[in-house]
């Protein structure tokens, strides 16, 4: 039973899933600049050498072999063009190895953003060139060019250390992934101990501020790695001390309890020992020491019982803030009048993601209103610094993944992923500084997300508690539509097809009068039937592609129906193919969302929706190494015919452009099923036409592919809906 199930139904307490961002601290930032100034360097001496950009130009250029050559024609061989030369040679290199060629690509606009080769690199594939980038072609170019070469061993060294600074160890073995000292800067950065006393402050001046309890999970005591991080060791004692010290938490009479510390404020120490001495029936003495803290040394008391009596003294409202790692604080601890949940552990597993906020979910006898707030914090790299490390976001998006919980925008709804900690215009902020958008910054997601943020009392009557409610769950795909990245050019073909269909008829009206006119040259039944067969063709053309207008009219008002036509057709293909059983009719929806998002909804068995909602992003995305692609633009033809094809014909030339689709993977494993999957296309959409990916041709429609803007939404394509 999923958990907004037993929250309608009375059983836990509502809660909000929210998400906190901070920066590296000064000392942490220095660490992550020298990092960038040694990337920096290292391409500077490696990638922009000759050498490297050689091998770059051979990434992206590859030599012809036998296989890649085109049949022999008895004609003569035309006079070689060498720009389409390059583009072929291009799509060959991203069929064989498409990760590695994109990231020689990027790299290459970046060292040598001048260089003949950037011109045919199409800025929707080959994007900002990214940390991962860089660090893939080098550890590639070392590999292959460097280490085998005995002339080239100094700079095999150099190579080889400067990458075990980003964790990766270069061996004659191959490449080994270790620990990024970057990664670990981020994970256990003092800026997230800041910002559990900031969100502290935010739930303080809030409107059940009488009623937080509020518990600080860590994955260490103290962490071991030190290296990048600023002052005391990351981990439970440090964010306590700040919690101790501040103004405002301090008055929660916070409390540290790990496997082998009990500390308080110095001046709550001889108040919670005779509290606890009470409830342990045992002594309980303070250990004097100089600073603001102190420690409590239990003289007989095993660690269950000394965490059950610290949950009591949370019960009475004695302490109001707990700080205890994961393992002590996790799946067993029972503590119903917790409330508030401020996650610093690097857990993103599902079993130790719920566990955290099983915590808080508990009804609270002395609190019938209860509504729980569970916090992650994630630490950024700012977008001024070129440097990228994408584990925070990854560890975000995977613990979200995980959780169910009201959508930030849209209170009816229950989704997974990071929609319902985040509101749209804070996951849009959040995508600019992840790429590097001038003027992005981290504080802006920070304030989008307070903008919007509701009471625990508003939460609490968005979660209808005890209204009727649906348990089914649905896979979904969002789609984020664009006037460059529409799924039909319906607009353009209309401007072109309307005049078309009219000047043919014109032209046979005009033709079945010339007929009419000429009976006094010719017989009369011989005039007349020929007057008569023009302006039937004319009728029946007129009609024929007025219906064919009107339906492209009719899809232009309402898109959604061409979404929800291609995924039935997806669905109704891996039927055929035998991968999946027949899909009730209901079982895919499409919603809109604004004028230009829509979600494709998909129900059913958990493994056939994922299946199926895993086949349309696929179909949506931009194309890599497909073996079919699906070309749609034109679906506003129904049919075909002499007279369809050539006004086709026409309306392809007077609107320049293509759009092709990607077949899916599992549509493409057998050339019945790609076939099968237009056949469903056309019954469910209209027009299309299968290429398979084969010679001089197939590269030409690859290219076209690879050019056009992807279809999906760029920060959540994914997501899950229950209810």
């Amino acid at each position: 039973m999923p958990a907004p199930a037993v929250v309608k139904e009375g059983h836990l307490a509502p809660y909000r899933d929210q998400v906190w961002f901070s920066e590296p601290d000064p000392a942490e930032a220095a660490f992550i600049r020298r990092h960038e100034s040694l990337l920096e360097d290292l391409v500077l001496r490696v990638l922009s050498s000759p050498d490297g950009l050689r091998y770059l130009e051979e990434q992206l250029q590859p030599e012809e072999t036998a296989a890649d050559a085109p049949p022999r024609s008895p004609e003569p061989d035309p006079e070689p063009d060498p720009e389409f030369a390059r583009r072929a040679r291009l799509e060959r290199a991203l069929s064989v190895d498409f990760a590695l060629t994109r990231s020689a690509g990027v790299v290459l606009t970046a060292v040598a953003p001048a260089h003949p080769l950037a011109s045919l690199l199409p800025s929707t594939l080959f994007g900002r060139c990214t940390t991962d980038d860089l660090l893939t072609v080098l550890t590639r170019f070392a590999q292959t060019r460097l280490f085998t070469d005995p002339a080239a061993r100094g700079q095999w060294e150099y190579v080889r250390r400067a990458l075990a600074d980003f964790g990766y160890h270069l061996t004659d073995r191959g490449l080994r992934r270790g620990r990024n000292p970057v990664e670990t800067t981020l994970t256990y950065s003092a800026s997230k101990d800041r910002a559990a006393i900031a969100i502290l402050h935010r739930e303080l001046e809030g409107d059940a501020a009488a009623q937080v309890r509020a518990v600080i999970v860590t994955d260490f005591i103290e962490h071991g790695n030190h290296r990048g991080l600023a002052g005391e060791p990351a981990g439970a004692l440090r964010v306590f001390e700040l919690l101790a010290a501040d103004e405002v938490t301090r008055e929660l009479h916070p409390i540290l309890l790990t496997a082998r510390h009990l500390r308080v404020r110095a001046e709550d120490a001889p108040a919670l020992a005779a509290r606890l001495q009470s409830l342990l029936a045992t002594d309980v003495t303070v250990v004097e020491a100089p600073g603001a803290t102190r420690d409590l040394q239990v003289a007989e008391a095993g660690r269950s019982g000394l965490v059950a009596a610290v949950s009591e003294l949370i019960r009475l409202g004695v302490v109001r803030a707990l700080v205890g790692t994961r393992g002590l604080l996790g799946e067993g601890w029972d503590c119903p009048s917790v409330n508030t949940l401020i996650d610093l552990t690097a857990v993103a597993t599902s079993t130790g993601t719920q566990q955290l906020r099983g915590r808080t979910l508990r009804l609270d006898p002395a609190w019938p209103g209860k509504v729980a707030h569970n916090w992650s914090v994630a630490c950024l790299i700012p977008s001024g610094v070129e440097l990228d490390s994408d584990v925070e976001t990854k560890r975000l998006r995977r613990r979200h993944g995980h959780l169910w919980g009201l959508s930030a925008d849209d209170d009816t709804r229950v989704v997974s992923g990071l929609e319902h900690a985040l509101p749209s215009a804070a996951l849009t902020a959040l995508e600019s500084v992840l790429d590097k958008v001038d003027g992005a910054t981290v504080a802006r997601i920070n304030d989008e997300t307070l903008l919007h943020a509701r009471t625990r009392a508003q939460t609490r009557i968005d979660w209808r508690i005890g209204e009727p409610w649906g348990s089914q769950e649905r896979e979904v795909v969002s789609i984020r539509t664009a006037p460059e990245a529409r799924m039909l050019r319906t607009g353009p073909v209309l401007g072109a097809a309307v005049p078309m269909t009219f000047g043919f008829s014109a032209a046979g009206i005009a033709a079945g009068m010339v007929a009419l006119g000429a009976v006094g040259a010719l017989s009369l039944p011989v005039g007349a039937g020929i007057g008569v067969a023009a302006l039937g063709a004319t009728l029946s053309t007129a009609v024929l592609y007025g219906s064919s207008v009107l339906r492209a009219l009719r899809r232009l008002r309402d898109p959604a129906s061409l979404y929800e036509g291609a995924a039935v057709a997806v669905a109704r293909g891996l039927h055929d193919a035998g991968r999946i059983r027949a899909l009730d009719s209901a079982a895919i929806q499409v919603r809109s969302h604004g004028d230009e998002e829509f979600w494709i909804e998909v129900a059913g068995t958990a493994p056939e929706r994922r299946l199926i909602a895993d086949a349309v992003k696929e179909l949506f995305s931009s194309a890599e190494s497909p073996r079919f692609l699906l070309r749609v633009d034109q679906g506003v033809f129904d049919g075909s015919g002499p007279v369809r094809d050539r006004i086709r014909s026409l309306v392809d030339r007077a609107v320049p452009g293509r759009r092709l689709l990607p077949v899916p993977r599992a549509l493409s494993r057998r050339r019945a099923d790609a076939e099968g999957f237009a056949a469903r296309w056309r019954e469910a959409v209209g027009h299309c036409e299968l290429h398979e990916l084969q010679g001089t041709k197939g590269l030409a429609l690859l290219r076209i592919a690879r050019s056009t803007p992807s279809l999906l939404e760029h920060s959540e394509p994914r997501r899950r809906v229950w209810g």
